[in-house]
C-alpha cells in the first residue's frame, strides 16, 4: 500500500493530534526554550570569564611586578646587611687594633719604667758599693 502525498499529509496531521505526540511536541518546545536559556547563560558565563581573564592577566602582571620589587628589595637589604656587617667587623677589628696598640704602649711604658728602675737600683747599688769600698780604702790607707 502506497500512500499518496495527500494521504501522507493527512496521516501526519492525525499523528500530530495524538496525545503522546502533543506531549512530545510540548516537551520539544520546552527543551528548545531551555536550550535557549542555557545558551544565554553560557554567553553570560563566557563574557564573565573573558572579563575575569583580563583581570587575571592584570593581577598576574601586578604579582610579577610585586615579585620583582620584593626581589630587588631583598637583594638591596642583603647587600646593605653585608655592608653593615663588614663595617661593624672592620670597626670592631679597628677597635681591637687600637686596644692592642694602647696595651702595647702601656706595656712599653712599664718596661721602660722597670728598666729605668733596674738601672737606677744597679747604679745606686754600684755607687753604694763603691762608696763603702772607698770608705774602707780610705780607712785602710788613709
Amino acid at each position: 500500500m502506497v500512500l499518496t502525498a495527500d494521504e501522507k499529509a493527512l496521516k501526519d496531521a492525525q499523528i500530530k493530534q495524538l496525545p503522546t505526540i502533543q506531549k512530545l511536541i510540548e516537551a520539544d518546545g520546552k527543551i528548545f526554550h531551555e536550550l535557549g536559556v542555557l545558551e544565554q547563560g553560557q554567553q553570560s558565563i563566557n563574557t564573565r570569564l573573558d572579563r575575569g581573564g583580563k583581570r587575571m592577566d592584570g593581577i598576574e602582571a601586578e604579582v610579577k611586578n610585586l615579585k620583582e620589587l620584593m626581589t630587588k628589595y631583598f637583594d638591596r637589604a642583603e647587600t646593605r646587611h653585608n655592608e653593615l656587617k663588614g663595617e661593624i667587623q672592620n670597626g670592631k677589628i679597628q677597635e681591637l687594633r687600637n686596644e692592642i696598640k694602647d696595651r702595647q704602649k702601656e706595656e712599653d711604658k712599664r718596661n721602660a719604667f722597670k728598666r729605668g728602675l733596674y738601672i737606677g737600683l744597679i747604679t745606686l747599688a754600684v755607687g753604694t758599693v763603691l762608696a763603702v769600698l772607698g770608705t774602707l780604702f780610705m780607712k785602710v790607707y788613709g
